[in-house]
């Protein structure tokens, strides 16, 4: 299941930027709910991933001038124009007003996600109790905030929001998993599959615009260049900084299997049936089983794509 992912643009200071950037976001979610609805002879888009704008302005590729606090109204609208599309919401916690925007997007009917945070222990908990259930790309955007030093270490390790993720069993992850290991160390790939399980463990490829063009440079809508190396299938802003990745679905199979040792029997779980229970459309897609969606994809012995079928009809053939 691909991982479609709206990546907002608002700001803090300048309230005529804010309304301009907002707009332009909710534009962007008119046209995934566009696209959403059966596809004669393609997939289907299976919600919406609202990865902001409620992110600590700290973390991550996005301008930090792009993240605002959660105030109703930004939450009402959002709520409003995704509708029943809305699946997924990614938000930091530790952001002012964070907690009653987490109730709100839980009621209506959204799976909540921490991520782009280094909210300490009490505002995990806070933000748990309000309806999180999920972790977007574990082990990237979510340092200690506060990190030892000299002066202050104790001899023990500093326990952040990775930490706490790891140790709640409420709560499901997913990862990206690149060629080179560039997001996530392996060693760590192989604590998050022992902590969560193939179950609770979803592969991602937080693709960017770039994926599947030659390399090169690209603009984003935020202005920002983003670039598309050789012998990468990571993307990068202009001063090197990883901005997703580039890689297809397969290619985040292929990299987890090489990096973990895990069977692609396992691995093939945290492609299907472990993201569609986090979107909440388990009840049809997924998995094999009667009276779900025929939506199947065969891979060939290099877990290259060698045809998908749609609704029960073949739709791709390599031929």
């Amino acid at each position: 299941m691909a991982r479609h992912v709206i990546r907002s643009g608002t700001t803090w200071f300048l309230p005529t930027f804010i309304s301009n950037d907002f707009d332009k976001m909710l534009a962007a979610i008119d046209h995934v709910a566009g696209c959403v609805g059966p596809v004669e002879g393609g997939a289907t888009i299976g919600g919406i991933h609202l990865e902001g704008p409620f992110l600590n302005p700290k973390y991550g590729a996005q301008r930090p001038e792009t993240n605002i606090e959660p105030e109703p109204k930004f939450v009402r609208q959002l709520i409003k124009r995704c509708g029943k599309n809305l699946r997924l919401v990614t938000i930091a916690p530790e952001r002012r007003g964070a907690i009653e925007a987490i109730q709100a997007f839980r009621a209506a009917g959204a799976t909540v996600a921490i991520g782009h945070s280094d909210a300490a222990e009490a505002e995990y908990r806070a933000g748990r109790a309000a309806g999180i259930t999920h972790a977007t790309h574990l082990f990237n955007a979510m340092p200690p905030r506060l990190w030892p030093t000299r002066a202050t270490y104790g001899g023990t390790k500093v326990v952040g929001v990775e930490e706490l993720i790891l140790a709640d069993d409420g709560v499901s992850a997913d990862i990206l998993c690149d060629a080179t290991a560039a997001h996530v160390h392996p060693s760590l790939l192989k604590v998050a599959l022992k902590c969560k399980g193939i179950e609770k463990l979803s592969l991602i490829t937080d693709a960017m615009m770039a994926a599947g063009l030659p390399d090169g440079e690209f603009k984003m809508v935020d202005g920002q260049s983003v670039f598309k190396n050789p012998q990468e299938d990571v993307a990068r802003l202009a001063n090197g900084a990883l901005c997703g990745s580039v890689m297809s679905m397969c290619g985040a199979l292929r990299n987890f299997i090489k990096h973990t040792g895990t069977s692609p029997e396992q691995a093939l779980t945290m492609v299907s049936e472990a993201p569609a229970r986090v979107a909440g459309i388990f009840d049809h897609k997924g998995s094999i089983a009667a009276g779900k969606d025929a939506d199947l994809v065969l891979l060939d012995p290099n877990l290259d794509v060698q045809s998908v079928m749609i609704g029960g009809r073949v739709s791709y053939e390599n031929a």
